[in-house]
């Protein structure tokens, strides 16, 4: 049901999946892939990554620092302050406070508190960082 590039997808089982991409695309289904529903995403930055913590619960990243978080299953999207204007091209979702994002000159910003604050992680190395697991 879209004709934009798709960058990632968190599939939480194997009923429900969400897949996002170019212009802050995002679908989610929840019958398998059978049939997907687009969700607006509160951004047209591309998206690049998506982690599902819980069938309510997913972050998306991308470009100029962007992350999104929905806690209702995707049906609103709420834009995160990051502190940062690089990409990021991963995320993982531990459980429904905490998360990972990793991506340009080896930006890493972690949260515990559902993404009200996104903490920078120090590293040595300006390498791009492509995701996390």
């Amino acid at each position: 049901g879209t004709t934009k590039h798709l960058k990632a997808i968190s599939a939480l089982n194997l009923a429900t999946a969400w897949v996002v991409g170019d212009d802050g695309t995002t679908l989610r289904t929840e019958d398998g892939g059978a049939s997907w529903r687009s969700q607006g995403a509160a951004t047209s930055k591309d998206l690049r990554g998506v982690s599902a913590a819980s069938s309510d619960v997913a972050w998306a990243v991308g470009d100029d620092g962007t992350i999104l978080r929905t806690s209702n299953g995707g049906f609103v999207w709420a834009v995160q302050p990051t502190g940062t204007g690089r990409d990021f091209h991963g995320i993982k979702a531990l459980d429904a406070q905490t998360a990972i994002a990793v991506g340009d000159d080896g930006e890493i910003r972690s949260t515990t508190d559902g993404g009200a604050h996104w903490l920078e992680e120090p590293i040595q190395h300006g390498q791009h960082l492509w995701g996390v697991d």
